[in-house]
């Protein structure tokens, strides 16, 4: 007799367990789930190291050019 996959070996608590530890139904979320985290700690890490560079080097000269522009109609004097 094959036993069903759905059913416990044995009854009781260690046969709950271990049809718990044999279960690989969520393996593949927790997979996708540790993927994700990685990748995102990589982009976290990498706007993190390159914040100061891209501020320096973009926003300051636009932020420059944007104050350096007089309004065409000026409103108040």
């Amino acid at each position: 007799m094959v036993p069903c996959r759905n059913l416990p070996d044995e009854p009781g608590f260690s046969g709950k367990l271990r049809d718990f530890w044999r279960d690989e139904g969520a393996a593949t979320s927790i997979e996708y789930a540790i993927i994700a985290a990685g990748i995102s700690t990589v982009i976290a890490g990498a706007v993190y190291s390159l914040g100061d560079a891209v501020n320096e080097q973009y926003y300051v000269k636009i932020l420059a050019a944007v104050r350096a522009v007089q309004p065409a109609n000026p409103a108040n004097p």
